[in-house]
């Protein structure tokens, strides 16, 4: 409690409807839109730039409830070990 006294602010991000796999799906498909629209070229395309265009950003933190230590589907690339 100490080291957290003056502590003022809070972020709570909650998911629901989600998966990772559809997460990192729409990002692949919003650059094939930007390849083919001529924004980006293809070699433009890099973890740093499909981590930026991914919906949620990485976590610091990311506890699972009732034990379960497995992803489920859940942000995938944000929490991958590297």
């Amino acid at each position: 409690m100490l080291a957290t006294r003056h502590n003022d602010k809070l972020r709570l991000n909650i998911a629901y409807a989600y998966t990772g796999r559809d997460e990192i799906s729409r990002a692949a498909s919003h650059l094939v839109d930007a390849v083919n629209n001529k924004q980006l070229v293809a070699d433009d395309i890099d973890e740093a730039l499909v981590t930026q265009t991914l919906e949620l950003g990485e976590a610091e933190l990311l506890v699972r409830t009732s034990g379960e230590v497995r992803l489920s589907d859940f942000m995938l690339w944000q929490v991958c070990l590297r």
